[in-house]
């Protein structure tokens, strides 16, 4: 069995970012502010909305990132779902990480390597993907894409998978 790309260890070296949801929530872009969080989140996390989020620069790759957010309490890597909560993921990475620049999140083709030209992204939460901002690569033969919250804060570096 062929391993997909996002199981390869020359990835190891990207940052692992979980997301510790507590309800499922589905999001739409919103200019709303979203009222304070009435959750408590465990040591080390940050709440926004009704979900608890956490940075953990632990080297993993994809596939390992994911498996180990899954095994905290209703973990998975991290799902942006709005406008606002993609402010909020940038914030935290950039007041977290000081020499890295390139985290994981939960958006996925889990049909990359299965199916020529497949364009299955999904988010590894099962969240609907209603929100997206994103730029084109530079350099088209890269198998990367960036994340661009509104802020234009470049904040993950992702594999397409």
């Amino acid at each position: 069995m062929m391993l997909p790309p996002m199981a390869l260890p020359s990835m190891s070296w990207m940052l692992l970012s979980c997301l510790m949801v507590l309800s499922q929530v589905r999001g739409e872009d919103s200019q709303k502010d979203v009222p304070a969080p009435r959750i408590t989140c465990p040591k080390g996390s940050k709440a926004y909305a009704s979900h608890c989020y956490a940075l953990f620069m632990t080297p993993k790759s994809w596939m390992d990132a994911d498996m180990a957010c899954q095994k905290r309490p209703s973990g998975h890597l991290v799902s942006v779902l709005s406008g606002s909560e993609a402010s909020f993921v940038a914030s935290l990475v950039k007041n977290s990480v000081n020499s890295y620049s390139y985290v994981w999140m939960g958006l996925h083709d889990p049909t990359e390597g299965y199916e020529p030209n497949a364009d299955g992204w999904e988010w590894s939460s099962a969240d609907i993907l209603n929100y997206s901002a994103w730029e084109k690569p530079l350099h088209h033969h890269k198998p990367w894409l960036l994340w661009e919250p509104v802020k234009k804060h470049r904040i993950s570096e992702m594999e397409r998978l």
